[in-house]
């Protein structure tokens, strides 16, 4: 994976409670930023077989860290 800084602190098959540092997007913006926290837990999903995608249910801003 290209950039793993976030740590994952519960996974189930409904559910995924991240670790996200500060400084990551969570969505890409209409800039096209490709290493949001949705993308890359995307890619790690792909990466492991899982047919299934992440989406947030709540949005910390770039600058807060948290789950």
């Amino acid at each position: 994976m290209a950039d793993k800084r976030y740590k994952i602190i519960y996974e189930d098959d409904w559910l995924m409670v991240v670790d996200k540092p500060s400084g990551m997007l969570i969505i890409p913006t209409p800039k096209k930023e490709t290493n949001t926290l949705t993308d890359l837990l995307n890619r790690s999903l792909d990466e492991r077989g899982v047919a299934a995608n992440a989406y947030p249910c709540h949005r910390l801003d770039r600058e807060t860290s948290g789950l």
